[in-house]
C-alpha cells in the first residue's frame, strides 16, 4: 500500500505520503542510502518498532496518488479483459478509463470512445483497436522516450493462446490462428494428458472414453501425448 506506484520500492515521496515519514526518518531506514525503501528495509522498519512495542498502522494512501502503469493496446486488454472473451467491452472500458483518468471532467466518455474506435462495428475493442486509446492514456511529451513495458507477444502463440475458460459445463476454448497441438495441450507444458483432455470435453457425451484414445496415440507409454505423437497420429500411414 506505501508502494502506491507499484515500481516495487517505496520513494520519499510515497513514504511521506502514507506514512508521514520525514527526511531524517527515511534516511535512517534507508540503509544503502539508494533514495529506496526495499521490501528488506522496510520489513526491518516494521520489526524495529514491533520490537519497541509500537504499532504500525495501515499506511494511507491519498486518492489519486495511485497510478495504473503505462500499457500497451495487449497489456490494456490482458488487464480489463474481465470476462476473458479477448476483447474489451464497455462495462470494461469504464472501468479501464475510470482507473487512468479518474473523475476529471475531461476524462473520455466510454460510450463515445467504444463508438469512435470501434471499427468493426462489433460493440467490443480488439487489441488492434486498443492501439488508439494506449495512445491517448499515456501520451508522450516531445522529446520524451518510450516508457519501458513490458513485452508484448512475439509468437502466435504468445498473443492468442490463452485458454479461455467457460465455466465448469462448457470446455475452455482458444480465439486465433494457434497450432492444432496447442488447442489441446492447455496447460502448456508440452504434452497433452488425460486432464486437458477432460477439460475439453466437458460435460459432452463421448462414446469413446478419452483414456482409451489417449493410450493409443501415446506411443512412448508415458502417459501423455508429446506433439511429435500427435502430428504421427495425424500423417498418413506408412506401407
Amino acid at each position: 500500500m506505501a508502494d502506491a506506484n507499484g515500481s516495487g520500492w517505496i520513494s520519499f515521496s510515497e513514504a511521506d505520503a502514507t506514512m508521514r515519514f520525514d527526511a531524517a526518518r527515511y534516511r535512517i531506514f534507508d540503509t544503502d542510502n539508494d533514495g529506496r525503501l526495499t521490501l528488506a528495509e522496510f520489513s526491518e522498519f516494521v520489526n524495529i518498532e514491533a520490537t519497541a512495542g509500537r504499532i504500525v498502522g495501515e499506511p494511507n494512501v491519498p486518492a489519486g496518488m495511485v497510478k495504473p502503469p503505462a500499457r500497451n493496446a495487449e497489456q490494456l486488454r490482458t488487464a480489463y479483459d474481465i470476462d476473458l472473451d479477448g476483447a474489451i467491452s464497455a462495462l470494461e472500458l469504464e472501468r479501464l478509463l475510470i482507473d487512468y483518468q479518474g473523475s476529471s471532467p475531461d476524462r473520455l466518455d466510454s460510450a463515445t470512445t467504444l463508438d469512435r474506435h470501434d471499427s468493426d462495428g462489433s460493440g467490443l475493442l480488439e487489441p488492434d483497436e486498443l492501439d488508439r486509446i494506449a495512445t491517448l492514456l499515456n501520451p508522450r511529451q516531445v522529446g520524451e522516450r518510450p516508457a519501458e513495458m513490458e513485452p508484448a507477444g512475439r509468437s502466435v502463440i504468445d498473443m492468442f493462446g490463452r485458454p479461455i475458460e467457460r465455466g465448469e459445463s462448457l470446455p475452455p476454448r482458444i480465439k486465433g490462428p494457434v497450432p492444432p497441438f496447442h488447442r489441446l495441450d492447455l496447460d502448456r507444458d508440452g504434452f497433452v494428458s488425460l486432464r486437458d483432455l477432460e477439460r475439453l470435453e466437458g460435460t459432452t457425451f463421448a462414446p469413446v472414453r478419452l483414456s482409451s484414445v489417449l493410450a493409443t496415440l501415446d506411443l512412448d507409454g508415458d502417459g501423455r501425448m508429446s506433439e511429435s505423437e500427435f502430428v504421427s497420429s495425424m500423417s498418413a500411414p506408412t506401407r
